[in-house]
């Protein structure tokens, strides 16, 4: 186990998440007992071990569904024939094993890097959120603005959705200009993020969702995007809007919706 928690540590100081997979209950023959752990990571390379042979493999692409989707699960594994039921070992035993995702912390994800993207920056930053910033403008998208941030200075159309946006993605489309907000949108819609928001009057997004809408993009989609973004406290300035924006999106992570009013609640 020295070998597993070393590994372990590893992962978490150079901010590589991972799935863990533990043996919390065996009956009768099985390779582990309860305890033994497994750690595997998103290219389904492993470090530890609950036994090997099809229990692991099995355990494994469980394990690979688990970072993608980021839900922890418990499942029972028969190690007996595969005409009994079974996975197709002859041990004859049984494993409940728990699997959790790890180290999969949420990201905010930033088209545009002008005032508003830097407020966002400064007070994401405080939260402790991941933050990774786009914009194609060389002179805006550049490292010193962002300490600790990733910056890309890239076209949208360039980039790619796999690995970019993830079910703790919560992406914010404040970009210089109308044409650049709809790649973003393009790019974002169908790819899983936690929460999608645009900036821009009701009309800029109902001309825009409706432009959309004709080119193919579903409109229950459409409708989840949070636009105009922003909870509603009579923002002007871009560290005012920068502070609606996060407070949704904090609304978004811990109730699963923009809140009411603590007054009336």
């Amino acid at each position: 186990m020295d070998e597993f928690y070393k590994a372990f540590r590893e992962a978490l100081e150079h901010g590589h998440p991972f799935a863990i997979a533990t043996v919390v209950r065996v009956h009768a023959s099985t390779p582990r007992e309860p305890g033994a752990k497994m750690g595997i990571r998103p290219d389904g390379s492993i470090f530890g071990t609950i036994g090997g042979g099809e229990l692991e493999e099995l355990v494994k692409a469980d394990a690979l569904e688990v970072i993608r989707t980021r839900k922890s699960v418990l499942k029972i594994y028969s190690l007996i024939p595969s005409a009994a039921g079974g996975i197709g070992t002859e041990c004859g035993g049984e494993a409940e094993i728990f699997i959790e995702p790890v180290g999969f912390g949420s990201k905010l994800l930033i088209f545009g890097a002008g005032h508003i993207a830097g407020a966002l920056y400064k007070i994401a930053s405080v939260l402790g959120m991941g933050i990774e910033i786009v914009d194609e403008r060389p002179e805006y998208a550049r490292a010193e603005r962002f300490p600790g941030a990733i910056v890309r200075c890239a076209e949208i159309s360039a980039l790619d959705a796999e690995g970019l946006v993830t079910p703790d993605t919560y992406a914010v489309v404040v970009t210089h200009g109308h044409g650049n907000d709809r790649e973003a949108l393009k790019f974002l819609l169908g790819h899983g993020a936690a929460y999608v928001g645009m900036i821009g009057s009701r009309r800029k997004v109902k001309v825009l969702f409706d432009l959309l809408a004709k080119e193919g993009a579903d409109r229950v989609e459409l409708a989840s995007v949070h636009a105009p973004i922003g909870l509603n406290i009579g923002a002007e300035s871009p560290q005012e809007i920068a502070l609606s924006i996060l407070a949704e999106i904090v609304a978004i992570q811990r109730l699963g919706k923009s809140p009411a009013s603590m007054k009336d609640t």
